[in-house]
């Protein structure tokens, strides 16, 4: 994430107050590509070498839904995962599977019981078949052109290494500003993909 300041802009103004603003905004921003990639891959014709993303990734448990989400879908594919050692610590999907969720799972309640994530959010939970609460979390980067999203996580099977932290590095001084670049280096890959399911084309 480049960061340029003129040195014409820092005339009049607070220099240190504008640097800490573009680096807040460079790290606001890098956190999202960082979503978005480890989500849905990098865009383009994957390689060998291609950064595949969590959701492209599942090959084993998938289905199209052609429409709105039913429940014995999620059922069935809940089970499946559980029968061939996966265990779902979450389901990952948009906010309007998540409406539809919500309408399915607990269609005569006015309020729903919601569990608690480590970050101190309450979301609504679906009951899984092996009697587990999985908290339901809806990700507003997840990928639409297909059709909305629902994926089982299985926490287990992914892994992210941060290799080095966000960092900034100063670049050589060319031209009348302040020139410098934050960058960091991480890693993803998804050890079991059968242990995760996606149900894709889902529509209203």
């Amino acid at each position: 994430y480049p960061i340029e300041i003129s040195d014409l802009a820092c005339a009049g103004v607070d220099a240190i107050d504008l640097l800490e603003d573009e680096i807040r905004d460079g790290f606001l921003d890098m956190a999202q590509v960082k979503d978005k990639t480890i989500l849905n891959g990098l865009p383009g014709t994957p390689t060998s070498n291609h950064f595949t993303g969590f959701l492209p990734s599942i090959t084993t448990h998938t289905e199209d839904a052609g429409g709105q989400i039913e429940k014995d879908m999620i059922d069935v594919m809940a089970q499946d995962i559980i029968d061939q050692g996966g265990n779902p610590d979450a389901i990952l999907t948009t906010a309007k599977v998540g409406r539809q969720l919500n309408d399915i799972l607990y269609p005569e309640h006015r309020i729903v019981d919601k569990v608690d994530l480590t970050l101190g959010t309450r979301v609504t939970a679906y009951n899984a078949p092996n009697g587990k609460s999985i908290p339901i979390i809806v990700d507003p980067n997840i990928d639409t052109t297909d059709g909305d999203v629902l994926a089982f996580v299985d926490n287990n099977s992914l892994r992210v290494r941060e290799l080095v932290k966000p960092s900034m590095v100063p670049l050589a001084k060319t031209k009348l500003s302040t020139s410098r670049v934050l960058f960091t280096y991480y890693t993803f890959y998804n050890r079991a993909e059968y242990r995760n399911g996606k149900i894709t084309g889902i529509t209203d």
